[in-house]
């Protein structure tokens, strides 16, 4: 694919409304999510000044999708991508908001901390397959590396801005508010999510075989 093609891909993608109104929501909620990243990271020292409890953080955020990534997109292909979708944001949404409501009140501890960032990290590793899996419903398949590749831009893009946007809200607004700001980011791609022109229940042929089965099929494609 050359230069010409892939700009042009990328624009016929966001040339369609789903497509379009999807990335929207991605783009706003990557931005969240970076500055609910590393708010949470300042706020793990400035609770313990401990590279220890950094590191359980850390870990509490990345284990579940290492646990569940399994059965996550089994799940979604049983069950319909945007409603298992929709119940990961909400969970990441609702933990969000109470990190920065107890940040505001001055009510949080390094253990709430971790338990909220395990609580979000679950919720994260069943949104994700579900918000990719959603990509092949959005574009006509010639278009689809093209939005796939701009979906992976967008995460790096938002990598580059979130620090900054981080440091004004910190600066400007107070700690609370990078979380509260990611709770809002939520929001707003629940609404993005929920205005798609979908099927009810948007799957493949595999969504008629048991989570099981679902999983194992999952595990030989990764092998071959």
């Amino acid at each position: 694919m050359n230069l010409k093609s892939a700009f042009g891909g990328i624009s016929q993608a966001l040339g369609k409304r789903n497509y379009r109104y999807y990335w929207i929501g991605t783009f706003v909620s990557i931005l969240g999510f970076w500055v609910h990243k590393l708010a949470l990271g300042w706020l793990t020292w400035e609770l313990t000044s401990s590279p220890f409890w950094l590191g359980i953080v850390g870990f509490s955020a990345l284990f579940p999708s290492f646990i569940l990534a399994p059965f996550a997109g089994a799940i979604a292909d049983k069950f319909g991508m945007r409603l298992v979708a929709n119940y990961a944001i909400i969970l990441s949404g609702v933990s969000a908001f109470l990190l920065g409501a107890l940040v505001y009140l001055d009510a949080t501890s390094i253990e709430i901390v971790c338990v909220l960032t395990l609580v979000q990290g679950m919720a994260l590793a069943f949104d994700l397959p579900a918000r990719q899996g959603l990509v092949y419903y959005l574009v006509e398949r010639e278009n689809l590396s093209s939005a796939i590749a701009l979906n992976t831009t967008t995460f790096h893009i938002g990598a580059f801005i979130g620090p900054a946007l981080f440091g004004l809200v910190v600066r400007f607004m107070g700690m609370e508010w990078a979380f509260l700001i990611n709770a809002v980011t939520f929001i707003f791609f629940f609404f993005c999510l929920n205005t798609l022109e979908l099927p009810e229940h948007p799957s493949d042929r595999r969504s008629n075989l048991r989570i099981t089965e679902g999983i194992v099929e999952g595990i030989r494609y990764a092998i071959n």
